[in-house]
């Protein structure tokens, strides 16, 4: 979040997650960044057969919810 590292997750199925944090105190901000990053990659061709889709996919996002 805005550029520091808040909390790592660690999936181990390809099941949905809820994710919940709580972002830092930042009372000048009006937008805030957030990053996800994933270590592996999915590419449908290698995985689904007759699939000629090579995108290299990482995160599958469901809905995202700001709680004030």
């Amino acid at each position: 979040v805005d550029g520091q590292s808040i909390r790592r997750v660690k999936f181990i199925d390809n099941a949905w997650h809820r994710i919940r944090f709580d972002l830092p105190q930042n009372s000048n901000a009006t937008y805030r960044r957030i990053d996800l990053y994933s270590n592996q990659t999915f590419i449908p061709r290698n995985n689904i057969p007759g699939s000629t889709d090579a995108r290299e996919l990482g995160l599958r996002i469901g809905e995202v919810v700001i709680v004030k």
